[in-house]
């Protein structure tokens, strides 16, 4: 996952969020991932997943960008790939 901050990689996917993991910690199979991400508080932020294989050649979600608010404190986000 990358976005429009620093902590998000500022949308270069060699510095990229991830990679995911699933309900007992480890790394995650498709279909329920999750992400533990510290990022400014009462800031829209934009954000978009992606594909890389082993080749490094990224395949992105279609459609837009995610849009998120983050609250002053913990929030939670739950999305589905487009």
């Amino acid at each position: 996952m990358v976005g429009n901050t620093v902590e998000l990689g500022n949308w270069d996917t060699s510095k990229a969020v991830g990679p995911m993991f699933n309900s007992i910690g480890t790394i995650a199979n498709y279909p329920t991932w999750f992400l533990d991400v510290s990022v400014p508080a009462n800031t829209a932020i934009q954000y978009k997943f992606f594909k890389k294989d082993s080749l490094g050649n990224v395949v992105w979600e279609s459609g837009n960008n995610h849009i998120y608010t983050t609250p002053s404190s913990t929030g939670e986000v739950i999305v589905n790939w487009q």
